[in-house]
């Protein structure tokens, strides 16, 4: 008898874990309990599972994002519509960084503005230092390297992808590009991004989930998981977050 394969003996993959991979800054995971402060059907606080603590809070419970309204593949997202979430302790994640990778999984109502994740300098989203929005029918992988920087980014259109999906954006401040995928294709470059460098050594003055700063720009639709890493992962680690992402939530990427 022919000896069995080894492949055929090694035991099941215990699963990928985002902790896996290094330097990861936020993890928001609308799925897990423990993520969660519920004030009846809506959310008060997403806490934040990477140990980072950059919890996001939300204190008015008319803007609260609402816990019932919506699921995918079996589990609970949160739904959106009148205002964001906003992280105090988060305000350091685009500080002295050579990079920042970006990754939700999404489902959005319509094309118009709406803010999945945006970092503003003094409180103005025209002072965005690094975000993932809707603008005039496009997503925007946009931003500034330092305080002093113009606005800079690149955009593909939103019309017809607009979810459920798994966004990836890569900042790739340190090689000064910048990079946006939607469920792992590649659909915006900008190149050069900046010039090359670490960000600034400051902390941003607002960072929020769901809407920018003075509660505009509010994203109406649903979000089941967000994770940043604090530098530029390569592909082989982004498409191992991305292929996590999309079996949990049931989304096929490339």
């Amino acid at each position: 008898m022919s000896p069995m394969s080894p492949r055929l003996l090694r035991p099941r993959a215990s699963g990928f874990n985002p902790k896996s991979i290094a330097n990861l800054g936020l993890w928001l995971d609308a799925s897990a309990d423990s993520s969660l402060t519920f004030n009846g059907n809506t959310v008060s606080e997403w806490r934040d599972l990477s140990g980072g603590n950059r919890h996001f809070t939300q204190g008015t419970a008319a803007q609260q994002p609402n816990a019932v309204t919506n699921t995918l593949n079996g589990r609970r997202t949160l739904t959106f519509s009148s205002g964001g979430m906003e992280s105090t302790a988060g305000r350091d994640i685009a500080r002295n960084v050579g990079g920042l990778t970006l990754f939700a999984v999404f489902s959005k109502t319509n094309v118009n503005d709406g803010n999945l994740w945006v970092a503003t300098r003094n409180g103005s989203n025209a002072q965005l230092r690094a975000g993932f929005v809707a603008a005039s029918g496009a997503w925007q992988i946009a931003g500034r390297r330092l305080d002093s920087n113009s606005f800079d980014g690149a955009s593909y259109s939103a019309t017809g992808r607009l979810g459920p999906a798994v966004a990836s954006n890569v900042f790739d401040y340190a090689n000064a590009k910048a990079f946006g995928y939607y469920n792992g294709s590649l659909l915006a470059t900008d190149d050069p991004f900046q010039d090359a460098g670490n960000t600034s050594d400051t902390d941003s003055d607002y960072v929020g989930i769901g809407s920018g700063a003075s509660a505009v720009n509010i994203f109406a639709g649903y979000i089941a998981e967000v994770l940043i890493y604090r530098r530029a992962l390569s592909d082989a680690e982004r498409k191992r977050v991305e292929r996590y992402l999309g079996s949990k939530w049931g989304i096929t990427v490339a």
